[in-house]
């Protein structure tokens, strides 16, 4: 472009020097050679210009020809990758508003269900606190039945009290409240705790609790939940056990898990219920009659899942459970 130009610039100075050459002398000759040769200069100028012109047309046509068998060839793939790409959006789309859907009426259902189960366990002691306090206003009792009734009354206050505790340590599991140390521990001594906590409801039933000895095997935990954890297994064990038996635990190892085996001579689970019981407000037909919420296992599960572990139940229903207690190495 710049030597096109360059050039026009060039033939308008000779063009120029030609008319003034032309006007200022008096030779015939000297004016038909100017004229001459500025014809010439026009007549080359304008073949050069067309070239160019000619050049340029055929690089258009051959752009606009190229882009046209480009587009004739890719325009259905062009516009069937635009179609598919807005129906995957909108695809997508549909399939979040669906599971957010579907999540939202989950969580509502799981109020319900809890605030249903909460009502159903907070009633009963209620209504037996306000019983008991009604017969203890009366002035015609003796005093052994006001000893029995205060007894009652406070037994009734620990059950309150128990589901209330149960909750509120549901609740910060489940909220994520709670933060986990978890470190290395050794399971021997963290039993031997746990055993310490439940000795005296073992000894009321005259339950005798043998730990394997001298089996020192670490894990990754935290020591405080995973004492809840083992307690709640422990507990129900007892509470499900019939008087003068035994209650067994072991510890070993694999490759990646320390296990803790508990093994009692219970009234046993059955299989159908296996996963039920660990349930959140799960309690089998067959221990209605047992203190218990429904909570203890339930809560078991929820810490040892944070902690990378887990736990499973074999059972022979009339003879007794073994739960597996599996925790990292």
């Amino acid at each position: 472009m710049m030597n096109k130009i360059i050039a026009t610039l060039y033939v308008l100075f000779l063009f120029s020097i030609s008319i003034i050459i032309f006007i200022s002398t008096n030779s015939i000759l000297i004016k038909c050679l100017i004229i001459l040769n500025s014809l010439v200069s026009i007549l080359m100028y304008c073949l050069n210009i067309f070239s160019f012109k000619s050049r340029i047309n055929h690089l258009t046509h051959y752009i606009f020809n190229t882009f046209d068998k480009t587009a004739t060839q890719s325009n259905k793939e062009y516009e069937e990758t635009i179609d598919s790409k807005l129906l995957h959006q909108i695809n997508k789309y549909k399939q979040e508003l669906d599971i957010e859907k579907e999540e939202t009426i989950h969580s509502k259902q799981e109020i319900q269900s809890l605030v249903t189960h909460i009502s159903h366990q907070v009633k009963t002691p209620l209504a037996n606190i306000k019983i008991y306090n009604d017969l203890l206003a009366r002035n015609d009792l003796s005093k052994e039945e006001a000893i029995d009734f205060h007894i009652m009354l406070n037994q009734q206050i620990n059950k309150l009290d128990f589901l209330m505790e149960s909750l509120i340590k549901m609740s910060r599991l489940e909220t994520d409240i709670i933060q986990l140390n978890i470190e290395k521990n050794d399971l021997y001594s963290t039993l031997i705790e746990v055993i310490n906590h439940v000795f005296l409801l073992a000894e009321k039933k005259h339950i005798n609790i043998e730990l394997s000895k001298n089996t020192h095997i670490s894990a990754l935990y935290d020591e405080k939940w995973t004492q809840e954890a083992i307690f709640n297994v422990l507990e129900n064990c007892i509470k499900y056990s019939n008087k003068n038996t035994t209650i067994t635990i072991q510890i070993s190892k694999n490759t990646f898990f320390s296990k803790i085996t508990i093994t009692d001579q219970g009234i046993g689970i059955k299989k159908e219920n296996y996963n039920n019981i660990f349930q959140r407000f799960y309690r089998a037909q067959e221990v209605q009659d047992e203190d218990g919420i429904g909570i203890g296992l339930y809560l078991t599960r929820e810490i040892l899942s944070r902690e990378e572990g887990y736990i499973t139940v074999q059972s022979e229903y009339g003879k007794g459970s073994t739960f597996t207690i599996y925790l990292k190495r």
